[in-house]
């Protein structure tokens, strides 16, 4: 096909039949989605910031620090895949830049990832760190599965400037192994203040 001449128009003319397909509308041509419910699916908790580059397809875009979540330990980091529509999946690394959690945006899909316990257990335990007028949260957590519907998590605990100050461990229950109830959790947890007071307990909350 030879290349039209500048201010030439090339012609169309066969390319679309006697159908009168050249009286209908051209086709939107919408931005390529990055953070898809695929791709949130293919990330795991453990990788390291290379493996989630590769899996999302893009380097994503760095948030800035002063944006950053509150009570985000000091030396940690989060990378942030968005889309044209505003939806987003955002991945917070540690020092080590291994994945250690993520936080779906409008995401189709992402109620699936909401519902582990890498997600689940911090936000329940934080819920009642704020209700109790805690000073700490749990930005995140390790987790294993020593048997089915149990689950063995453990994290650290920082304050809103981000410096860690002790830690939290315990055992997740979903489905059979909470009993009459849709969860349970139970634990312990210790930390020390800047001022040197050290708060310790147990806990224990289903629902």
């Amino acid at each position: 096909m030879a290349i039209p001449a500048p201010g030439q128009t090339p012609s169309l003319a066969g390319a679309q039949g006697a159908t009168g397909a050249e009286d209908q509308p051209i086709a939107e041509v919408l931005p390529t989605a990055i953070a898809t419910p695929e791709k949130l699916q293919s990330l795991q908790i453990g990788m390291t910031e290379g493996d989630v580059r590769q899996t999302m397809g893009t380097d994503g875009i760095e948030t800035p620090e002063e944006q950053l979540p509150e009570f985000t330990p000091a030396e940690w980091y989060e990378l942030r895949w968005a889309n044209a529509d505003g939806s987003y999946i955002a991945a917070m690394f540690n020092e080590e830049q291994t994945l250690v959690h993520l936080q779906p945006f409008n995401i189709p899909g992402a109620y699936t990832w909401l519902a582990t316990p890498h997600y689940a257990v911090p936000a329940w335990l934080n819920e009642k760190f704020q209700a109790n007028n805690m000073m700490v949260r749990l930005p995140a957590v390790d987790v294993v599965e020593p048997r089915q519907y149990t689950y063995q998590f453990r994290g650290g605990l920082v304050d809103a400037s981000g410096q860690m100050l002790g830690t939290v461990a315990g055992t997740y229950y979903l489905g059979e192994a909470a009993g009459q109830y849709a969860r349970a959790i139970e634990g312990s947890y210790e930390y020390r203040l800047v001022d040197g007071r050290v708060d310790a307990n147990t806990f224990q909350f289903v629902e």
